[in-house]
């Protein structure tokens, strides 16, 4: 009971406790399954993408799309980073769950050790990231190219100690601006072949992405812009640590010590 208690306060936490509207259905464990695996299957195809590298693994919060008469000419459509740690932490108390359920049910749970290795893989990156991000705020703008952060600020071990950004999410678009170097583009744009699957309607000529990252604002000499900037690295705060406490919280509980992606253990 103890168990099944705590899994359902998990469960609230990552459904943010939001009112929302809801459709009901004639309840039936093949309906609920197959929405379950519906909004899985959309999760990671339409508002994330999987992996290592800067962006990857953190969930978006929304898309916004705003057409025109003239569609799609007229469409620009914005995907959303805001508060990404906090999506982070719930996605990892949902795959806790997902994974409990699977495991007791004698099915494979691989695919979900291995989203969860992404996931905490990427807390770890903006850990990573957080100093360098603060020790040249001014110098450094926080893009996607060939490394992250030049040579001489760049991150060690010894920065992964709990201080960390919202999300390594790159915003910068084009038309660029003085000084930004040419062909970093935002991170839909950039991972344009997954995000821009058959019947998914962003596609249109304009994305825009908003994060924490870091906009133009961010690029060496180029003057501090005070409003309608999103200035950035941002820094963690209390309501971005707390969802995640309570992500590998819940992990750290339904797994167990014993559970390994690879020959990593989650």
């Amino acid at each position: 009971m103890k168990q099944v208690n705590l899994l359902l306060v998990g469960l609230l936490i990552s459904a943010g406790l939001y009112a929302q509207r809801v459709t009901y259905y004639t309840p039936s464990m093949y309906r609920n399954l197959e929405k379950y695996w519906w909004y899985r299957y959309r999760l990671v195809n339409d508002f994330m993408k999987i992996g290592t590298a800067c962006g990857e693994s953190i969930p978006m919060e929304k898309w916004d799309f705003n057409c025109g008469s003239n569609y799609p000419d007229t469409c620009m459509n914005t995907a959303h980073w805001a508060d990404a740690t906090q999506h982070l932490g719930n996605y990892i108390n949902a795959l806790a769950g997902e994974w409990r359920i699977l495991h007791d049910n004698g099915l494979d749970t691989r695919r979900t050790e291995e989203e969860l290795y992404y996931a905490l893989y990427a807390f770890e990156r903006l850990d990573r990231k957080a100093e360098p991000s603060w020790r040249a705020y001014d110098n450094v703008y926080p893009y996607c190219g060939f490394t992250d952060f030049p040579p001489e600020i760049a991150g060690t071990g010894s920065d992964i100690n709990g201080f960390f950004i919202r999300d390594d999410v790159p915003q910068l678009q084009f038309p660029v601006g003085p000084g930004v170097p040419r062909g970093f583009d935002n991170f839909v744009t950039m991972n344009q072949a997954h995000f821009h699957r058959a019947g998914f309607s962003y596609n249109t000529p304009g994305v825009v992405v908003e994060s924490d990252y870091g906009t133009s604002v961010n690029v060496p000499g180029h003057p501090y812009a005070s409003s309608g900037y999103a200035r950035g690295p941002r820094e963690e705060s209390q309501d971005q640590a707390v969802m995640l406490y309570a992500g590998m919280g819940m992990a750290g509980f339904l797994l167990g010590p014993s559970v390994y992606f690879q020959t990593v253990g989650i």
